[in-house]
């Protein structure tokens, strides 16, 4: 959880710097090919930042969840890993 933060921020950077380098390839060197290269690990960088950023939002939110079921005066520890789904080890 400590590392998510600073994955997304690598990912959205080298997507930008995909973008850039695919604008300086087409105009510099005239290769469109790798031009094009270049802007699909854009989009594959972008996908990954969105799928970290996703999953990172999801883990916060079921955190506050499972804190205020747990806190809560009206659930015990049993019935709030029930409602959250969470299987108890034997």
């Amino acid at each position: 959880m400590v590392l998510l933060d600073p994955m997304i921020f690598f990912f959205y950077a080298v997507g930008v710097w995909d973008i850039v380098l695919s604008g300086l390839r087409i105009v510099v060197e005239k290769n469109v090919k790798k031009a094009l290269g270049d802007l699909f690990g854009c989009f594959f960088s972008f996908f990954c930042a969105f799928l970290l950023t996703k999953y990172a939002a999801m883990r916060s939110t079921e955190q506050i969840n499972r804190s205020l079921l747990y806190h809560s005066h009206w659930y015990s520890s049993r019935q709030c890993n029930s409602f959250l789904g969470v299987q108890e080890q034997k």
